[in-house]
């Protein structure tokens, strides 16, 4: 039946009809061709996209791999190498304490690595020695330890179950020994047992051996200094002078007020000083002055 109806129409009409189911037919054809080109190209790209992924992170695995290597060797290095085993020792600001004593209390040093070794943990042992009153631990690369302290300073004798030495802050620091027998000499505590090292000072003992450092500044102890404190609980402390020609007696509570009273009186009585047998100035608003020749005391405000 269509080839009837091309019969009917005209020569030109129908060379047109055909050129244009020809054109037709090419323009599939070409979107055919350029769709089955799509269709391959995705394929080919996710290949080769793959293989660049796979390469990139091959590349970084091996990336990290040496540096992991790199990073092992140079720790084992730096750790284990002779050249940074600590081979030199350097102590300052000792001087009661020998290097030997030091080294001991130090813990292990020489031959260690100078990178992994404690810091804290030698400076912690150091500090725990009786003598030692601060401490400071540095590397000097490559081989060196640099450790400088500051040593306690023997302040007085402390009588407990035993006499030993103490500083200034009331720390034990050694037992009683012949170097120390010019040290005044404290009394009257507790007897239990102490170590070494701890702190044996309470209040009161802490306030008498100030208070003793001023009175031995005075002209009146120039000839004979205080050498001994007594503790008599909190409420009364006792200074007697080295020959025991002389007692103070006082409150720790009114250290500062007892102090300038003993100026006054001692400034009253300065040429009849070698004849006082003691100062009680532990009242309030008054000061008992006894007089060795004398069997009564004076009372003075």
């Amino acid at each position: 039946m269509n080839f009837a109806l091309l019969e009917q129409k005209s020569p030109t009409a129908t060379w047109g009809e055909v050129r244009s189911q020809q054109k037709q037919n090419q323009k599939k054809s070409r979107i055919y061709s350029v769709a089955k080109r799509k269709k391959s190209v995705p394929s080919n790209f996710m290949i080769w996209e793959s293989l660049k992924t796979l390469m990139s992170l091959s590349v970084k695995v091996i990336f990290i791999a040496i540096c992991t290597y790199w990073v092992y060797a140079g720790f084992q290095f730096l750790t284990r190498s002779p050249y940074f085993m600590v081979s030199e020792i350097h102590f300052s600001g000792n001087q009661k304490l020998l290097e030997e004593q030091l080294l001991e209390a130090a813990g292990p040093l020489a031959g260690e690595n100078i990178f992994l070794l404690d810091l804290r943990a030698v400076s912690g042992n150091l500090a725990a020695h009786p003598w030692i009153s601060s401490v400071s631990v540095k590397r000097e690369f490559p081989k060196r330890i640099l450790i400088d302290l500051e040593e306690r300073v023997p302040f007085a004798r402390i009588q407990l179950d035993k006499i030993y030495v103490m500083d200034n802050f009331g720390v034990l620091v050694s037992k009683d020994d012949t170097d120390y027998r010019d040290l005044p000499l404290i009394t009257g505590p507790s007897q239990n047992s102490h170590d070494l090292g701890e702190n044996a000072g309470t209040e009161g003992i802490i306030k008498g051996l100030k208070t003793m450092h001023y009175f031995n500044q005075l002209p009146f102890f120039k000839d004979h200094p205080i050498y001994t404190l007594k503790v008599g609980g909190e409420s009364r402390i006792a200074f007697l002078t080295l020959n025991g020609g002389a007692k103070v007696f006082m409150t720790p509570e009114t250290v500062t007020e007892s102090f300038k009273k003993l100026r006054i009186v001692l400034d009253t009585l300065e040429s009849h000083a070698g004849d006082i047998d003691y100062i009680d100035l532990s009242f309030k608003n008054q000061v008992v002055l006894k007089h060795k020749h004398r069997k009564q005391p004076y009372q003075g405000t």
